[in-house]
């Protein structure tokens, strides 16, 4: 018997391209947990890191390294926000099986939700006095960071291009909720935009600040 099957378009095959993209890339938030998330720093520069599961698992203040006394400061206990962004991942790598406008919607929620949570992880280490050391992001921060953008822009891009595809189809052909389409693809197109123009602004300043030094 012959195989009836469709062969699939080049849009399905890029729209399962995106989703297993976007899925890898929160799936990837567990192994950049495992490397520096958090380091604490002086005016000297970064004094001692902690990765993501040790941050979660607990890890005792550090008295030694900044001089001082044992006792002074309670130890930083469990930072439930890594648990947090654990569970963002569970709930990004849904949103990329869910597919369509819905996943897209909901994995930008994801990911905005997720660059808060990041920041409230490293919060969690800061200095209660504000005078001995500072807390910032460490490498795996500035990974998890690259995810949660790229999976936005991921999401944009694909909204964008198939609210155009839908807004550019023949008038006679059946299109339903075409003022919809339009509205996304303005939504999409505007903020992706937006991104590329804060990206191309971030490089110049970087360039600046390196050509200055």
């Amino acid at each position: 018997m012959a195989d009836e099957r469709q062969p699939r378009s080049a849009g399905s095959v890029a729209d399962i391209g995106a989703r297993a993209i976007k899925a890898l890339g929160h799936g990837s938030v567990f192994v950049w947990l495992a490397l520096p998330l958090v380091s604490l720093a002086n005016c000297g520069g970064s004094v001692v890191e902690y990765t993501g599961y040790q941050a979660l698992r607990g890890v005792p203040f550090p008295a030694a390294a900044f001089g001082i006394p044992a006792g002074e400061y309670p130890d930083f206990g469990h930072d439930w926000w890594v648990a947090g962004l654990m569970a963002l991942a569970v709930v990004g790598i849904a949103t990329a099986v869910l597919g369509g406008v819905r996943g897209a919607f909901a994995g930008i929620g994801v990911a905005i939700t997720g660059l808060v949570v990041l920041s409230q992880s490293i919060g969690f280490f800061a200095d209660p006095t504000g005078q001995s050391w500072s807390p910032e992001g460490a490498s795996a921060s500035a990974a998890i960071t690259l995810v949660y953008l790229g999976s936005v822009a991921l999401d944009l891009a694909w909204m964008a291009v198939r609210s155009i595809a839908e807004v550019r189809r023949p008038k006679d052909a059946a299109a339903p909720n075409r003022g919809e389409w339009v509205a996304l693809s303005i939504f999409s197109v505007s903020f992706l935009t937006l991104m590329g123009l804060a990206a191309v602004g971030l490089f110049g300043f970087l360039l600046m600040v390196r050509a200055s030094g």
